[in-house]
């Protein structure tokens, strides 16, 4: 993924917010934040995000999945220092949906995320995202 355009690096463009304090068994061999554990952090904000907004209660018998998702990571995350994954949706496609997360630290942006989610039956077998939720959907857009 090439890096993302610096308009979708303005936190206040995302509709959801959630804050998490990196612990040191987050930490890689040089004392940042491991890549895998901001992999953690944006799968946590985006349980988070979409549960607040009625998705999974939308889904009912059905469920989703992550089918893809590309990171960038921008800048050396420490800890001891909250980090906020700020969280929009980019696109509603018919069974999917994209995701963006950006995730700072004292006001810098240190990583990036573009993530869809698939709505699918609980044989697998990919289904319409349900109409209540594309209803509220698109108040949880990404701001212009």
């Amino acid at each position: 993924m090439p890096k993302p355009d610096p308009s979708l690096l303005a936190p206040s463009r995302y509709t959801g917010r959630h804050v998490i304090m990196p612990r040191f068994g987050d930490l890689d061999y040089n004392m940042h934040v491991n890549n895998s554990a901001m992999a953690m952090f944006m799968e946590d904000a985006r349980f988070c995000f979409n549960r607040n907004n009625g998705f999974y209660d939308d889904l009912g018998e059905s469920k989703s999945m992550l089918v893809s998702i590309a990171i960038e990571f921008l800048e050396q995350t420490h800890v001891n220092t909250p980090v906020t994954v700020h969280s929009a949706y980019e696109r509603l496609g018919r069974s999917s949906l994209t995701l963006l997360q950006l995730v700072t630290q004292d006001d810098r942006a240190v990583a990036f995320s573009r993530g869809v989610v698939v709505t699918a039956t609980s044989a697998g077998v990919a289904m319409p995202l349900p109409a209540a939720f594309v209803e509220k959907a698109h108040t949880l857009m990404l701001r212009p």
